[in-house]
């Protein structure tokens, strides 16, 4: 008989049988297949009876929920010490379990199990002693859906030499920015947890696998995400401080914020350079095997929001939606005056499942304001670019303000929803929103507040009416305008009738006394009045104070860029930041302000006009 021989990667070599009518697995625990040699054998268990047979009772061969259906059995015999592992990843049809046993027959007892690692298919990973016999069972899992028996393989391989970066003694070197290369195909597992085996060991990381380790050297002081997307296993990621075995666990990551899949992504705040961190990958479970190459990966953080902290939020006042994007957010801590214990926290509540305290991730603040009294509603529902958000509401302005309430999961998914009772119009609360932990996907989000009750809000009123018309005859109005449904202020500004194709934007001072004819039109706005402009945008740092707009065909105002809304939507959403000096000032519950439409017009019959402007009618508004 020959053996074929096939690399797997650096360092792993399966030795691949040819199809053997022996390789069948017995259909009783006393009577297994016996192999000799790592390789593909082909089953089939249609038919094959379900033997109940758990390992003696030893946990975990024997599932409670899911006993194995028509399971076979072979018997494995290594000539060596060394890691093996048996996998049905390679061709089975049907949703399989795996475990292995110490013994040759019924007598044996169980060693180790798993259920799914390779989409409904298992592995099993060994530190096999040579002569030792070792019973392998094969069974299928018993759900709706999927069948318990069918055709597959069984496929054994015995591990090669661990790679040079195997132990925390002797980790590989890398500096900077880039994609560093490693391969943990046959690394075995070092326990190593960085002085604290909660976050970086057992109780945080799942219970290990094959370890890998890079000493990282930051080659310039900021903020670093480091991640392995693209090795495509279920991995952990932990980082220590220090080059060897005596760096100090930092933080620990099992799931990917950057990746698709179970890839680790570490985020690294406030690096130093010329510090090195001790970069361990491992996978997420001992039982783990097969090819698992990958490149630890190390870029820049985006820089954070300027709302990044609860000591600069950012205000909001009134009802309606409020855009946020936490991609650059850093982890604050802020707890509004809640520490972390096993009681139950609305602020930094207890997780049952992890026994750990789940302080919110990826933070931003904002300062609302009630526009009125009554009970509201504060959720991200409607969130899709965060799977799984967390909220806290701190009764306050600042980093001062203490807990009121919190919510990590709305009841029916992962997004968030807290009920205010009993405020009073004007109350400020601090808002906190951020994502469950940093190991979830950061990325756009809408922070929702709505009335639960009738929420009188200010009035709005057309004054300076009627307009000028514009060449075409017509004249451009606000009267669409609404107020207390929409972002920052809470005015959404709505510019109707004007000239197709002509360019405007909006315009707010605080009186409307003035009647100055100018252009084509009339300005009613008093001095200092502010332009909702790009050049106000750009020296303000606020994208949103940006209202420019072009008429479609019906004569409507539509935004290009800017204002939170998108290009092409409708008018405008008004802010709460006022755009003329000084820069900061905000619209507050009981001002009163007008507002105004500048646009270009023509002068001259068309087709040979000039170019001059028009103003619509003035908006008054109290808010």
């Amino acid at each position: 008989m020959q053996l074929q021989l096939r690399t797997l990667s650096a360092g792993a070599l399966l030795l691949a049988l040819p199809t053997l009518a022996s390789a069948q697995g017995g259909d009783d625990c006393n009577v297994p297949t016996v192999i000799t040699t790592a390789g593909v054998y082909p089953y089939d268990s249609t038919g094959a009876s379900s033997s109940g047979f758990d390992g003696n009772g030893g946990a975990p061969c024997a599932p409670n929920s899911n006993p194995f259906e028509s399971d076979l059995f072979w018997v494995y015999t290594p000539a060596a010490n060394g890691t093996f592992g048996v996998s049905t990843c390679a061709g089975a049809t049907y949703d399989t379990q795996i475990s292995v046993h110490v013994g040759a027959d019924c007598t044996a007892f169980c060693l180790d199990y798993n259920d799914q690692d390779c989409g409904n298919q298992s592995t099993v990973a060994v530190s096999g002693v040579a002569a030792t016999s070792y019973l392998i069972q094969v069974g299928g899992w018993s759900t709706a859906g999927f069948g318990t028996e069918g055709p597959g393989s069984l496929t054994v391989t015995i591990a090669g030499p661990p790679p040079a970066n195997d132990t925390c003694a002797t980790p590989t070197a890398a500096s900077g920015l880039g994609s560093f290369a490693y391969d943990r195909t046959d690394a075995t597992t070092s326990g190593f947890d960085g002085g604290d085996p909660l976050t970086c060991g057992i109780a945080q990381a799942g219970p290990g696998g094959r370890d890998v380790f890079i000493a990282w050297t930051a080659t310039a002081s900021g903020n670093y995400i480091l991640d392995n997307c693209g090795e495509g296993n279920d991995t952990v990621m932990n980082v220590h401080l220090g080059a060897d075995c005596a760096a100090a666990c930092i933080v620990a990551a099992d799931g990917g914020l950057n990746c698709n899949t179970g890839e680790s992504t570490v985020s690294l705040p406030g690096v130093v350079s010329g510090q090195t961190y001790l970069v361990q990958v491992s996978d997420w479970a001992t039982n783990q095997f097969g090819t698992a190459v990958g490149t630890l990966n190390v870029v820049l953080a985006p820089p954070p929001p300027a709302n990044d902290t609860c000591a600069t939020p950012e205000p909001i006042a009134g009802l309606g939606t409020f855009l946020f994007n936490n991609s650059g957010a850093t982890t604050t801590g802020f707890n509004g005056g809640e520490f972390a214990s096993n009681g139950i926290h609305p602020c930094f509540p207890h997780d049952s499942q992890t026994g750990l305290e789940q302080q919110i991730a990826r933070d931003m603040f904002y300062v609302w304001t009630a526009p009125c009294s009554g009970s509201f509603q504060i959720d991200t529902e409607g969130t899709t670019g965060i799977s799984d958000t967390k909220i806290n509401i701190h009764s306050g302005v600042d980093c001062g303000a203490l807990c009121y309430q919190g919510d990590d999961d709305d009841g029916t998914g992962l997004l968030s929803m807290v009920m205010l009772a009993g405020v009073t119009a004007g109350d400020q609360f601090l808002i906190q929103v951020g994502t469950y932990f940093d190991g979830n996907v950061p990325g756009d989000g809408l922070l929702n507040i709505n009335s639960l009750g009738v929420c009188p809000t200010s009035s709005t009123s057309i004054v300076c009416d009627p307009p000028m018309p514009h060449y075409l005859g017509g004249t451009a109005t606000l009267s669409g305008s609404t107020l207390g449904n929409a972002f920052g202020s809470g005015l959404h500004l709505e510019c109707t009738g004007g000239p197709p194709a002509e360019f405007g934007f909006f315009m707010v001072s605080s009186t409307a006394n003035a009647s100055l004819n100018i252009f084509n039109g009339t300005l009613c706005l008093d001095l200092p009045a502010g332009r909702y402009n790009p050049n106000v945008a750009t020296n303000q740092a606020n994208p949103e104070l940006n209202s420019l707009a072009q008429f479609d065909a019906n004569g409507v105002l539509l935004s290009i860029v800017g204002n939170g809304m998108g290009a092409s939507q409708n008018g405008f959403n008004v802010p709460s930041e006022l755009p003329f000096a000084p820069s900061g000032q905000l619209i507050s519950i009981g001002d009163t302000y007008f507002f105004q439409c500048w646009y270009r017009d023509q002068v001259g019959p068309f087709p040979n006009p000039g170019s001059s402007a028009n103003f619509s009618n003035v908006l008054q508004v109290q808010f």
